[in-house]
């Protein structure tokens, strides 16, 4: 239940418009300045003045042949409502430079590894343009990264799909579709001699990323494709532990053929060839469907949507 004082608030603000009235009334002195300044008509402005002054039970303004002048009641009124317009004109300003780019956070929900190889070059060309703006980076699973765009706690993601995987409640703005490869240290060399079937491949020990990321599922449906349980080496939580361990001979992995092309190019890493297509694969760009992105984050889906 409503008190006085709340009843009184809520007054005020259910007749903001008229206060508004009052302020440029007494800075411009002139009914019709006001209603100039307010895209108001002049009857309109008389209106409201009257209006206030029932409300407050006092005479705001003194009437005379060329505009109006304050009362003390009314100058009493204008130091407590001038403050609080130029408040109001303060978070107008604030706000449009939001919109304006000239302020504002980037939230982006991403593993480090595909912030590395897909954003890098977005995020660099974005800063240039817009300096103020800042990016916070969440890093986490594409499971932890949905969860973070549903609850609001990042604005966009790049996440890992299965080409057939449902993205319900997700808008997609952008996909890469991702090759995925079996690499090993160059000790399993006859292995790239010559292509091999995957259920061969995955008969090996295996180095993976941990139980809950989207490639180690990838690998344990792909092994269950074709009746074989996956053999996970070693269990690790980075892309870059996972390569150094596979350069260094502990077991095959499978990984992004973007993510190995370092290893591959100098041959600290080398390719296994395959003697079918792997199922298809993609890096997808999204944000909540249900949620509505800040200005920053919209400007940046433009550049990586482009």
């Amino acid at each position: 239940m409503f008190n006085q004082y709340d009843i009184e608030v809520i007054n005020i603000i259910n007749h903001m418009d008229r206060y508004v009235v009052f302020y440029q009334t007494a800075v411009t002195g002139s009914f019709t300045r006001a209603a100039e300044r307010l895209f108001m008509t002049q009857p309109s402005v008389t209106y409201a003045i009257k209006q206030l002054e029932e409300e407050l039970q006092a005479s705001l303004f003194v009437r005379k042949s060329k505009g109006v002048e304050l009362t003390e009641e009314g100058s009493a009124l204008l130091q407590c409502v001038a403050p609080a317009i130029r408040l109001l004109e303060e978070g107008r300003r604030a706000v449009a430079q939001y919109g304006d780019l000239e302020r504002g956070e980037i939230r982006i929900g991403a593993s480090e590894a595909v912030i590395k190889h897909y954003l890098l070059d977005a995020i660099e060309s974005f800063h240039s343009a817009h300096p103020n703006i800042r990016f916070g980076f969440r890093h986490g699973r594409t499971r932890d990264i949905r969860q973070m765009l549903l609850e609001g706690g990042a604005d966009i993601g790049l996440i890992h799909l299965r080409q057939d995987e449902d993205a319900a409640q997700l808008q997609i703005h952008a996909e890469w579709p991702v090759e995925l490869i079996f690499i090993s240290a160059p000790s399993f060399l006859p292995l790239s001699e010559e292509p091999r079937h995957p259920k061969e491949l995955l008969k090996l020990p295996m180095i993976t990323l941990s139980a809950r990321s989207s490639s180690r599922a990838y690998a344990e449906d792909l092994a269950s494709a074709y009746g074989v349980k996956l053999q996970s080496e070693m269990e690790v939580g980075s892309v870059d532990l996972l390569l150094e361990l596979t350069r260094m001979g502990f077991g095959c992995a499978i990984v992004n053929r973007k993510y190995a092309e370092g290893g591959l190019r100098t041959g600290s890493l080398i390719e296994i060839p395959v003697g079918t297509e792997l199922p298809a694969w993609r890096i997808t760009l999204v944000s909540s469907s249900s949620r509505a992105l800040p200005a920053a984050a919209r400007a940046f889906l433009q550049l990586m949507s482009a």
